[in-house]
């Protein structure tokens, strides 16, 4: 099975340029870290491991069944040339805002792919409309880099880091509600910390836990 036709493997027309794709998990919600992925394909789509069916399930995460995502990100994790993890606590996000860690979540995932290479990509792709630039550690020049709305159901690689970002969340989550048990009275096992009803409604009567954003208008309109 071959990749999603919606799904761009490349954008650099030649097959020099090594591109990395880069998302984040849990922008939006009340509770807990964001988290971002990097992954680093192969210059080109020739490998066989494209034609594995898993390839061909790789899409935007929201896309993928909760059943399945980590079968997927496994399959990434073991054929991609490299990927990392970033994770940015929810009391750094109250501290520089969510854009901000949103930002820097991505950096650390791009460093520690960069690490594991042992040289920089040179060319970002970027979900979404905004980045803040990124200088590598191993050269100390800034890598050239390109937005894109929607990039995770448009380019594969995003799509990749789409899928890494939401189970490395989602991963984390689970442990933060098996360690914190209390947690279970706001959803957070199976809200993973959005803002569903029955998390609204237990904020508001219940109050904020220290898991919580408490830069976001959680008893105001932010939870109703």
């Amino acid at each position: 099975m071959p990749i999603k036709e919606n799904l761009e493997f490349r954008i650099s027309e030649d097959f020099e340029t090594v591109e990395a794709g880069l998302d984040e998990a849990g922008r939006g919600c009340f509770l807990g870290p964001v988290v971002a992925a990097c992954v680093i394909w192969p210059l080109d789509d020739t490998f066989c491991v494209l034609d594995d069916p898993l390839a061909g399930m790789i899409d935007d995460s929201k896309k993928i069944s909760k059943k399945r995502l980590p079968e997927v990100a496994e399959f990434i994790k073991e054929n991609a040339l490299a990927y990392g993890i970033g994770i940015v606590s929810e009391s750094r996000i109250d501290e520089v805002n969510i854009r901000n860690a949103a930002m820097e979540a991505m950096h650390q995932a791009l460093a520690k792919a960069e690490e594991k290479l042992n040289f920089s990509p040179d060319l970002l792709l970027v979900d979404g409309n905004y980045f803040k630039k990124y200088v590598s550690p191993l050269t100390g020049e800034e890598i050239e880099y390109c937005t894109y709305v929607s990039g995770d159901s448009r380019i594969f690689s995003i799509a990749c880091a789409s899928i890494l970002a939401k189970c490395a969340r989602d991963q984390y989550i689970h442990k933060l509600v098996a360690d914190n048990p209390e947690l279970l009275d706001y959803g957070i096992d199976t809200n993973v910390g959005y803002g569903t009803l029955k998390h609204r409604e237990a904020i508001i009567e219940k109050g904020p836990t220290k898991f919580h954003r408490q830069s976001f208008n959680l008893t105001g309109n932010d939870a109703l």
